[in-house]
């Protein structure tokens, strides 16, 4: 996220970043669940694999998405946290 510009919106946090493959893996998990869809989606160009996550992204409530950001960060939390 260091490399964000400046940006009023989600899709123009995306497209400042450049990250395709990673947008291309992201829509196939929100998509199928996993990545098998990745490499059929990274065939798209840039800009649309952009707007279809931002469209992807609109649809999920604020409260679920961050929800799962905690969930998320709290499991890897776990997986970093050595034993005693």
């Amino acid at each position: 996220m260091s490399g964000v510009q400046e940006a009023d919106n989600l899709k123009e946090v995306l497209l400042s970043l450049g990250e395709s493959e990673a947008y291309s893996k992201a829509l196939s998990w929100l998509i199928a669940g996993d990545e098998n869809l990745s490499e059929e989606l990274a065939k798209g160009t840039y800009e649309e694999n952009v707007n279809a996550l931002d469209e992807a992204l609109s649809m999920i409530d604020s409260k679920v998405f961050l929800k799962a950001v905690s969930l998320a960060r709290n499991v890897s939390l776990l997986a970093a946290k050595p034993r005693s």
